[in-house]
């Protein structure tokens, strides 16, 4: 049985009244080991050899091909289409007539859009059996952007380096959306902040 989390919900304005989605509560990960112990059931003629290496094999093919610009289906999973975005310290430019040209180096891919098969997702549902589960609610910082950036860049100034977590803590915020400001924040040469290193290593650095 799996349980559903209801989440609060405001405008990026925090004009509106508060709304709620819902989202599936992760019960565990499972490994890529497990993963392989599922499909290779006996009498299915799929060894566990077998598995991982056409699994290891899709992977492969899929970075190839989305690499080329192609958007890959594979029935009864789903399309995987490659997403691009402008490359970290590097200013988001504006849509308009005199704008010059960006440099296709300071364009790179920045993640991988996936949209489930229909079938799929019909397959899930009718497996699903759901019950009610927590309730989050959003955790608001009592500073405006323009201030929790100020105090980004002092503590940068006293620390040395700023890391996500540190972030959130220092401004009141949640883990996640510290992630998603300092992944706005750091992309503006004005912010005076840098990012370096990637995942868990990844640390803020005030710009040279």
């Amino acid at each position: 049985m799996a349980k559903y989390i209801k989440q609060e919900f405001k405008s990026i304005h925090g004009e509106d009244e508060a709304s709620a989605y819902y989202r599936m509560e992760t019960s565990r990960r499972v490994t890529m080991a497990e993963f392989v112990k599922e499909i290779s059931i006996p009498g299915y003629g799929i060894s566990e050899a077998t598995a991982v290496q056409v699994l290891s094999q899709a992977a492969t093919s899929l970075a190839r091909l989305m690499a080329h610009g192609c958007a890959v289906t594979i029935d009864g999973i789903g399309t995987f289409k490659a997403t691009v975005g402008v490359c970290d310290g590097k200013e988001q430019d504006a849509f308009a007539e005199n704008e010059p040209q960006r440099n296709a180096q300071s364009i790179e891919v920045d993640g991988v859009h996936y949209r489930a098969d229909k079938e799929l997702v019909k397959a899930v549902r009718s497996q699903c059996v759901l019950e009610r589960g927590k309730q989050h609610r959003i955790k608001c910082s009592p500073y405006t952007l323009e201030e929790r950036i100020s105090r980004a860049v002092a503590y940068i100034e006293e620390h040395g380096y700023m890391r996500t977590r540190d972030y959130a803590e220092l401004n009141g915020l949640s883990l996640s959306t510290a992630t998603v400001e300092l992944r706005k924040v750091r992309k503006e040469e004005a912010s005076g902040i840098r990012a370096i290193g990637r995942g868990s290593s990844l640390i803020y650095v005030k710009r040279g």
